[in-house]
């Protein structure tokens, strides 16, 4: 009788833990922003807000869910990387990245931009990463300058239609502090950063 209240109560707690999701696969597998994009896969949550889903850098809205097959929106901003979803706080990530496409006829031209928005940063900036720092759905980034041991962060506060980014440099004293405490004398600049 021991036994078998062990086994349950052990049954009972593995079952509590939460089951690692997984992405199959997803259709289409191109398109352009705003596309609704089917998610198969396992163990993602029944209820919409409860998956977070990345397409690259930025966050995706989830209209439906089911534990297997999620619907979302491609997002504006979506680059070209895995699509992510986190759900009980696992995540899964997608084998291939979505293909955002383009609109324009009869493709892209030199017409299909607006003009060049320069942003300043600090001192010889060397490496450049983005992705959604502060969970609002937009691609912030994130720039080292080489010899300053800064980190210019520009916040993405734009709108549809418009590019604008809040921007500030962070002195990462600490991180060069490590260095220096750990002899590590030829690292004396940081050299790149990945969000």
């Amino acid at each position: 009788m021991g036994t078998l209240f062990f086994a349950t109560l052990l049954l009972g707690c593995f079952a509590s833990f939460a089951q690692v999701p997984t992405i199959a696969s997803f259709t289409p597998t191109s398109g352009p922003i705003g596309t609704s994009v089917n998610i198969t896969g396992t163990n993602f949550s029944a209820t919409p807000a409860n998956n977070i889903v990345y397409f690259g850098a930025t966050r995706a809205t989830v209209s439906a869910a089911t534990i297997t097959q999620l619907t979302v929106t491609v997002p504006i901003g979506a680059t070209y990387q895995p699509i992510t979803v986190l759900t009980n706080g696992l995540i899964a990530f997608s084998t291939k990245p979505f293909v955002v496409t383009f609109n324009g006829v009869p493709g892209i031209t030199a017409t299909s931009f607006a003009a060049k928005v320069d942003f300043a940063t600090g001192t010889n900036p060397y490496s450049v990463s983005i992705g959604d720092l502060d969970g609002d759905g937009k691609a912030n980034v994130a720039v080292v300058n080489y010899t300053t041991g800064t980190v210019s962060v520009f916040r993405n506060t734009c709108s549809v239609g418009s590019i604008s980014y809040a921007g500030n440099s962070v002195v990462i004293e600490h991180f060069i502090s490590f260095i220096s405490d750990h002899n590590f004398s030829r690292c004396l600049a940081v050299h790149f950063v990945k969000i």
